[in-house]
């Protein structure tokens, strides 16, 4: 039997008695989601900070021990001699082995759909829209609107500012994504996420945005604010570079 079977057993948090290995990356938020997951759980893991554009054999050795056909990407999560991928699939895994409060199977549920439904991991998609006014107008009309529907399904479902009475995974999931919506559409664009919730009468969100923002895990796990904004303007740059370059192959693919 298993070290963690063997903990289970004797009822006892899993990973209280395993050791924990993290491959993650400093500015990305899927391995953000991960390291939350893990500062909201308590146990102590080791935190390897993995150079993405000059992988590991290490790192690469441990993705290939969980996914054997796929790209390396963090993050990566090593439990003695379970290895696992995928943002949501390590955040829902640690929620349910070591985090001290247990949601019900239809909680659970509440808590994917809730990260289904949220809008801030789509505000990538409004900055490349800034150069024409009017594209950009109907992005962030759209961006709005899904703000919206956000808090109709807080309305319906959520018994604070977050979904349940406490922090759970699907917050865990989602808080990277408000922090880099919040900081980068204000910096970019000068849309305030806030103000929007203030416009469109969404208090519940407001209060998930700023609960979300002041979170001890979400803190302790970001970087500062000026390598964000950084990051992501290197990433507009490789974006409208592959823009131009397929503006100026589309008239000879025409011709073909």
């Amino acid at each position: 039997m298993s070290v963690v079977a063997l903990a289970l057993v004797a009822g006892v948090h899993a990973m209280s008695v395993t050791k924990l290995k993290l491959w993650s990356s400093a500015a990305c938020p899927y391995a953000q989601r991960a390291r939350i997951a893990l500062e909201e759980s308590g146990v102590s893991y080791d935190l390897v900070i993995e150079d993405l554009s000059a992988k590991s054999e290490g790192f690469i050795a441990a993705y290939a021990e969980a996914n054997p056909g796929g790209r390396a990407k963090v993050p990566v999560l090593e439990v003695d001699d379970l290895v696992i991928c995928e943002s949501l699939v390590i955040t829902e895994y640690v929620a349910e082995t070591a985090w001290a409060h247990n949601l019900s199977p239809e909680q659970r549920a509440i808590a994917r759909l809730m990260v289904e439904v949220s809008p801030f991991s789509g505000y990538f998609e409004v900055l490349k829209a800034r150069y024409d006014a009017d594209d950009l107008a109907d992005a962030v009309s759209a961006f709005a609107a899904k703000i919206g529907n956000f808090e109709k399904f807080l309305s319906k479902h959520a018994a604070g500012p977050f979904l349940f009475e406490d922090f759970c995974f699907a917050e865990a999931a989602i808080a990277p994504f408000v922090k880099r919506s919040v900081l980068c559409l204000n910096h970019f664009i000068d849309v305030d996420i806030r103000d929007v919730c203030q416009f469109r009468n969404c208090p519940r969100t407001l209060a998930f945005v700023e609960a979300c923002l002041e979170r001890p895990s979400v803190l302790t796990t970001s970087l500062p604010d000026e390598e964000y904004i950084a990051g992501t303007k290197a990433l507009l740059a490789r974006f409208d570079e592959a823009a131009r370059k397929a503006r100026e192959k589309a008239p000879s693919s025409a011709l073909k």
